[in-house]
């Protein structure tokens, strides 16, 4: 512990915790789990997340949203779903777009436990946005309309797919703050 908090002193960020959910919980339609008061531009999310099987057409996992699917800035920040691929799927909002969109193009194994990070940090003066899977980076691309939302709802499995079979534990949700 020691070592992470000189580390996050060494590069100016200090954490605050706004949300976490250690145990096993499955994915279930229209499951509210928290409503955020305020949602910072800067941000860690992090859960694991075991699918049991796919369905052939979209299955919500995560979906942050300040109350709609997709139409408004904020509807999706961010968003996690499997594709009728089996690829995990991404969406946030990014740059103006309501659904920036992310294809991962991997498939997460039945019955396995994957790690998936979702984070938006300002270095220098650009907000970068950037999805890690079992501690890889796979993707990463400056937000130039950053923005605090308010009033977020945490769903895990949303109200607008069907829900992905499979499980997700160990949820945190971390406001990184600048320093």
């Amino acid at each position: 512990m020691y070592i992470i908090s000189l580390l996050l002193q060494f590069q100016n960020i200090i954490c605050l915790e706004l949300y976490s959910m250690e145990n096993i919980t499955e994915i279930k339609p229209d499951q509210l789990m928290t409503v955020l008061t305020n949602f910072p531009n800067e941000y860690e999310i992090s859960f694991d997340f075991k699918p049991t099987s796919f369905l052939k057409t979209w299955g919500s996992i995560i979906h942050l949203t300040i109350g709609g699917n997709y139409a408004n800035y904020g509807d999706r920040s961010p968003g996690v779903w499997i594709s009728p691929y089996n690829d995990l799927y991404f969406a946030s909002a990014i740059s103006g777009l309501p659904s920036n969109e992310f294809y991962s193009k991997i498939t997460p194994l039945i019955n396995e436990w994957i790690k998936v990070k979702i984070s938006q940090i300002k270095l220098t003066s650009q907000y970068i946005y950037a999805i890690d899977i079992a501690n890889n980076k796979i993707y990463s691309t400056q937000n130039t309309l950053s923005k605090n939302f308010s009033n977020v709802k945490v769903y895990i499995g949303d109200p607008w797919y069907s829900a992905q079979p499979g499980f997700i534990r160990n949820l945190t949700i971390v406001d990184k703050l600048s320093g």
